[in-house]
């Protein structure tokens, strides 16, 4: 008897262990995504962006910096993605993808200004790109500033 509801049991789960490691595979991914976004923005808590146009006072040169990143949803948040495109409603499972995006993008506008010496970064400015076909879901997100450098 035990045997049995063994293998029956077996025979139930065994279809879904495939899925549980997709899951397991992309929640990890983006865990050490999130891990390394927040490393990395701790070392910018000082330096100062905004979304004004002018300039600050002092300024001594100003150039365009810019920070580009394309991010795809894992096969896991796809699937869901796809049942809730059936269903109507908020896309939940792709909206952690777009936030991760977005903050790369910013991470990577304030390395490349910080990189050519600016002191903050003024006018930011986000972009936002669909790429995606009928097997996976990825978007892309562009953010451009302007770098200044100011006397010191």
């Amino acid at each position: 008897m035990l045997e049995v509801i063994l293998i029956i049991t077996l025979v139930l789960l065994l279809p879904f262990v495939p899925m549980f490691i997709i899951w397991a595979i992309g929640a990890w991914g983006e865990r050490r995504h999130i891990r390394r976004i927040l490393e990395r923005e701790a070392q910018f808590r000082g330096f100062p962006v905004s979304n004004l146009k002018r300039l600050p006072e002092g300024a001594q040169e100003a150039f365009l910096a810019s920070g580009s990143v394309v991010l795809s949803a894992d096969a896991w948040k796809t699937m869901l993605a796809g049942f809730r495109k059936i269903f109507g409603g908020r896309f939940k499972s792709i909206e952690p993808v777009i936030e991760r995006a977005r903050r790369e993008a910013i991470l990577r506008l304030l390395e490349d200004a910080r990189s050519r010496g600016a002191d903050c970064v003024h006018n930011v400015r986000l972009e936002t790109a669909n790429i995606s076909n009928t097997q996976s879901l990825a978007v892309e997100v562009i953010a451009y500033g302007t770098a200044v450098r100011t006397r010191r």
